[in-house]
């Protein structure tokens, strides 16, 4: 049981050393802070688990409260036209429902909103 930790705790440090590239940073007005980052032999997928290793080397600050959620999407929308954003939620129903909501009512033919619900249990 020892011995698979720590070969655990190694594969993870291994996997996780390689670099993360931050390609843009964008401060809305809402004040949510928007980071766009590339990992070398990363590919995304529809769904994914973020709770992977490769994901430990990076931290979030937590901030108390909601945002302004249709300012963000506003926002986000006119940063990224005629592209498809990925909306990830792991929360309340009522938070998972108000996102879904947003993603249908704000997608149009320059941007799509794709909502998606991350289930850890």
């Amino acid at each position: 049981m020892v011995s698979l930790s720590v070969s655990e705790r190694v594969y993870r440090y291994v996997k996780g050393s390689s670099p993360v590239t931050v390609v843009s940073v964008i401060r809305h007005p809402c004040d949510v802070i928007e980071v766009h980052m590339v990992k070398s032999g990363f590919k995304p997928r529809p769904g994914q688990n973020l709770t992977e290793e490769r994901y430990h080397p990076l931290s979030s600050r937590l901030v108390i409260g909601r945002p302004t959620w249709r300012l963000l999407f506003q926002e986000i929308g006119k940063a990224n036209q005629h592209k498809k954003v990925g909306v990830f939620c792991c929360g309340p129903k009522s938070v998972s429902r108000e996102l879904h909501k947003l993603c249908n009512s704000f997608s149009s033919s320059t941007t799509v909103f794709e909502y998606n619900k991350e289930s850890f249990s």
